[in-house]
């Protein structure tokens, strides 16, 4: 169900957990009828969570979460480990500072086990605040009901940039405007992101009022969502470390002069009293404000 609420896509659903299609759905009629309630609204050209199966799916991402952290904290205790820290972090986290804050956390706290989690757009806020991580590094903004129980820390900021194909007619520019844009095909992400969140990575602030032309095709991730420019088949909009860490030679990185900058933060549960939680923060704050 939780693959399928990500995808919102059968096929794609069904490819990820390497499946038949038909056995996928047959699946999920099952877990319906055992339920009594109607998790997806179904149609010929979509699937979409309902307000049961979007509860649903709230509940079942925080019993997962818990699941894997009570098998992996057992297995460090068994294996004579320290205590655990599960760290979750988009695309490259805090990018050339990643490695320094890692380094000072473990000089620090040279018993504890970091366990990193790469995150997806749609779960990137709801995993720190349902405990699937203890901390997370985020990209704001987000609707205040999303922050509701976290604690942020803002650690620096970088210039959004412009994704492109290497063949797009604006990718050999230094720099461009955003309103070059406005009126291309940017990259669609899963109905579950923040709309907040969407928007910014848009530019719909800048838009004027234009609507914004959505690709076919769904990118939940930094990866997913490069495969998609380099095929050119759509645009985005990115923080500029992403074009250092993630190069590729069908794509272009172009600075957008008019864009507020990238905020990084992190992000943790506000009733988290953990000492290990409170160390790495100070470590990150202090490796970034170096």
């Amino acid at each position: 169900m939780i693959v399928l609420a990500e995808e919102l896509h059968f096929r794609r659903a069904a490819e990820r957990l390497h499946i038949a299609q038909p056995a996928l759905s047959q699946q999920i009629r099952q877990l319906e009828r055992q339920l009594g309630i109607e998790l997806f609204s179904r149609s010929s050209r979509s699937v979409v969570l309902t307000p049961a199966g979007a509860a649903f799916l709230t509940e079942a991402l925080r019993t997962v979460a818990a699941a894997d952290r009570a098998v992996q904290t057992a297995q460090s205790i068994a294996l004579g480990d320290g205590p655990v820290l599960a760290v979750g972090f988009l695309a490259q986290a805090a990018a050339e500072n990643t490695s320094t804050i890692l380094a000072d956390f473990k000089a620090r706290r040279p018993e504890a086990v970091v366990q990193l989690r790469a995150l997806t757009f749609v779960d990137h806020v709801s995993q720190v605040r349902t405990g699937g991580v203890d901390v997370g590094f985020i990209r704001p903004p987000y609707a205040p009901e999303e922050l509701a129980g976290l604690t942020t820390v803002a650690l620096g900021t970088e210039p959004r940039v412009a994704v492109l194909p290497s063949g797009h007619a604006l990718a050999a520019r230094r720099s461009i405007a955003f309103a070059e844009l406005a009126d291309e095909t940017f990259v669609r992400s899963p109905d579950e992101v923040s709309p907040v969140w969407r928007a910014y990575w848009r530019g719909d602030d800048r838009r004027g009022g234009r609507p914004v032309v959505l690709s076919d095709e769904t990118a939940a991730s930094v990866e997913e969502m490069l495969t998609i420019v380099a095929a050119g088949l759509a645009i985005s909009i990115t923080h500029a470390s992403v074009g250092r860490f993630y190069a590729r030679p069908n794509v272009r990185f172009v600075p957008i002069t008019d864009l507020s900058f990238s905020t990084l933060a992190l992000a943790w549960r506000a009733n988290d009293p953990s000492p290990l939680v409170q160390d790495f923060i100070e470590v990150a704050r202090k490796a970034m404000s170096a």
